[in-house]
């Protein structure tokens, strides 16, 4: 299965990690990009660190797991980020609530098996 992980990674933590990893054993995930967009949406005024400063964090980060690389997108939308993966991992801290949500993508902009799931 493919998956991608969009985000800021801004900065990279130890949770990113975590769901990457319980993502891979969660749902045989070969293949997951840590994806970050040129300019993230709602973000376009965040210069430090840079794009390239987060993405060789990110790959220093995520070396020891095979399953795991590192892209820049001029993406700025979750549903177009998602074109052509099989899951979307994404990562939320809300109102001190440590949120993780899994959505698998079928097609281009069609949402189906939507399901919420708790990684620890």
């Amino acid at each position: 299965m493919r998956a991608v992980y969009p985000g800021s990674f801004n900065p990279p933590t130890v949770g990113h990690i975590a769901i990457v990893n319980s993502a891979i054993k969660c749902f045989d995930i070969h293949e997951i990009h840590l994806t970050i967009s040129s300019v993230a949406l709602g973000k376009e005024k965040l210069v430090v660190p840079s794009v390239a400063d987060r993405i060789e964090a990110l790959e220093r980060s995520f070396r020891p797991i095979p399953e795991a690389s590192v892209m820049e997108t001029p993406k700025q939308l979750i549903a177009d980020i998602a074109e052509g993966y099989d899951l979307v991992i994404l990562g939320a801290l809300t109102n001190g609530c440590n949120c993780r949500i899994c959505l698998s993508i079928e097609t281009k902009r069609t949402w189906r098996n939507v399901c919420g799931v708790y990684l620890d």
